[in-house]
């Protein structure tokens, strides 16, 4: 499950709440709604107004077709203390055990054009039969590193501090099957080490307006069942609550306010006044069974909150804005302020993750001011749900949202709409002439809805005749499809699918309609995507099927395609 973060694209508020960030200025205050507020958390030190960055140019010998550099990797590890230079990627040390150099499994562009890296998954190298057997023992937290590339790409690498971003130094507070009971311990291996429980695997990074990089939940990794020293039995991978920020002025990670809800794989948007929206991510990712909160068993965190820069705190949401997302969903900021939701996200195909899944293959959007979601449609299909009566259906189906003044909401919409809701099926199943089920409509009913392990980028924004930002564009290539079984996920192999989002904004109102677009030349599951300077898409790396169900199977995608906006191929 390797994600690569490049830049800071996902940070288009940044600007705009730069003044706001700079001076913390207002009251601050969050919304006087919200249902719990962490205020245990420390303060972030007082942010500067970040510095002016000259706009990119394009060179003059620059080409779209590209070249890939020589491979390049760290020189040294270091072993039992000691530095050593080798060009091996492992050196086996005392205890027989492999210590390797660390991998660019997530990536954030800093202000000073330095990549920040984190390793995923660390100790991998020492399973010997099992990953799910083993894991949960011979995992340590991933390492961090800071790449140069100077004159003629020449690497150069630097060790933040602490170098495994430094959470939970004294053991993270596991949510174990068992937990709060006389049993505590007796079948789980959570409190036998410190050196797994503060996991920067899937954290889901950000950048700050004040050129830090925030990393935002991860992995405190144990065997349940399992016992102390025994090196055999069930990994588990349980979310973390903790928030660290990397300061590239200093090279070092700091710790800030924590979560409200332990979350692996999470999704984070910067909000236009600079706070940070976090959605998703699993508490306990194989075994979601929660004793003392049942409602969230067997689904993954549908509990959102807000982070005050200014402050360290998070808010926890009310429950207008829960939602079942998928892990990492694919979310976007509009120019309207609101968060799209484009369908999109990781899940285990096929054979899925939360009860509630089939709801993930609704786009949808969230209005930070109302604090509430609004249902679009079923991605990739052209009827709509909000203009049917239908767009608080999956917030009304949500079990934490199911309240009087929910239900009254959701029967007031339908019942106002109940002739558009009619009309609309029935203009779909059967006008003739042009009518929507059309060769292109049922290509994509088969591949919309949600996508598992897909790409979802955002084109350059094009101002209209006056000058303004109102449109988006979101290109979604490749990933596992629910072929049309209103389910998700519902298959294991991915698609070679392309399609083209257009998000129309005006004031709170959203348009979305989506078109096809040349195929990718291979199916890819996984794929990086990346905007180059010309505007251009290039698609790196992925899978030829689902690398999770199965690890191992997948074959590694090694060629990179180029996506042309102008051509749609």
């Amino acid at each position: 499950m390797n994600r690569t973060r490049i830049g800071f694209y996902r940070g288009v508020p940044i600007l705009l709440g730069a003044a706001y960030l700079s001076a913390c200025g207002g009251d601050g205050a969050e919304s006087g709604n919200t249902a719990d507020t962490r205020t245990d958390a420390p303060a972030v030190a007082d942010a500067a107004q970040p510095s002016p960055r000259p706009l990119p140019a394009i060179p003059e010998n620059y080409s779209p077709i590209g070249v890939f550099s020589a491979p390049f990797a760290e020189p040294t590890i270091v072993v039992d203390g000691e530095v050593v230079e080798t060009d091996e990627k492992c050196i086996t040390t005392e205890d027989g055990l492999q210590e390797c150099k660390p991998a660019a499994g997530t990536m954030a562009l800093l202000p000073d054009d330095r990549l920040l890296y984190l390793n995923a998954l660390e100790g991998t190298e020492n399973v010997e039969l099992s990953i799910v057997a083993e894991f949960g023992e011979v995992s340590v937290n991933d390492q961090t590193r800071v790449l140069s590339l100077g004159n003629d790409d020449r690497p150069d690498w630097l060790k933040p501090s602490p170098l495994r971003g430094g959470a939970n130094p004294d053991g993270n507070d596991s949510e174990t099957l068992l937990g709060g009971t006389p049993l505590d311990g007796l079948l789980d291996t959570a409190d036998n080490t410190n050196r797994n429980d503060g996991a920067l695997f899937c954290s889901d990074v950000i950048g700050l307006a004040d050129g830090s990089v925030m990393a935002v939940g991860g992995t405190d990794y144990y065997s349940e069942p399992g016992i102390d020293g025994l090196p055999l039995g069930v990994a588990e991978l349980e979310g973390i609550k903790n928030s660290r920020i990397f300061d590239p002025t200093t090279n070092t990670w700091r710790q800030t306010g924590d979560m409200n809800f332990g979350r692996w794989y999470p999704s984070m948007v910067t909000l236009p006044d600079s706070k940070i929206f976090v959605a998703s991510g699993v508490t306990k990712l194989l075994k979601p069974v929660y004793p003392e909160e049942p409602i969230n068993s067997g689904r993954n965190v549908v509990q959102t909150e807000t982070f005050n820069p200014c402050t360290g705190v998070w808010t926890q949401n009310p429950s207008t804005a829960d939602r079942s997302l998928p892990l990492y969903p694919r979310l976007h900021l509009l120019p309207n302020g609101h968060v799209l939701y484009n369908a999109g996200g990781q899940a285990f195909n096929p054979f899925g993750q939360g009860y509630d899944q089939a709801l993930w293959n609704i786009v949808a959007t969230f209005d930070p001011a109302s604090q509430r979601w609004n249902d679009i449609g079923y991605a990739g299909l052209p009827l709509r749900l909000d203009e049917v009566g239908l767009g608080q259906l999956a917030s009304t189906l949500n079990l934490t949202n199911l309240t009087e003044d929910q239900l009254r909401l959701f029967t007031e919409d339908l019942l106002s709409s109940t002739d558009g809701l009619i009309s609309s099926v029935t203009d779909l199943l059967t006008s003739p002439g042009d009518s929507v089920l059309t060769t292109d409509t049922l290509i994509k009913a088969i591949g919309g809805g949600m996508r598992g392990s897909t790409s979802s980028t955002m084109l350059p924004l094009k101002p209209n005749e006056n000058g303004e930002y109102n449109d988006v564009e979101l290109l979604t290539a490749g990933g596992v499809p629910s072929y049309a079984l209103l389910t998700s996920p519902g298959g294991y192999l991915p698609t070679d699918q392309s399609r083209i989002d257009r998000i129309e904004t005006n004031g709170d109102q959203i348009g979305y309609e989506s078109r096809l677009t040349g195929a990718l030349n291979q199916p890819r599951w996984y794929g990086t995507n990346v905007v180059m300077p010309d505007g251009s898409v290039m698609v790196f790396s992925g899978g030829t099927r689902d690398g999770v169900v199965l690890p191992g199977l997948e074959g590694a995608i090694m060629t990179a395609e180029r996506f042309d906006p102008e051509t749609e191929t």
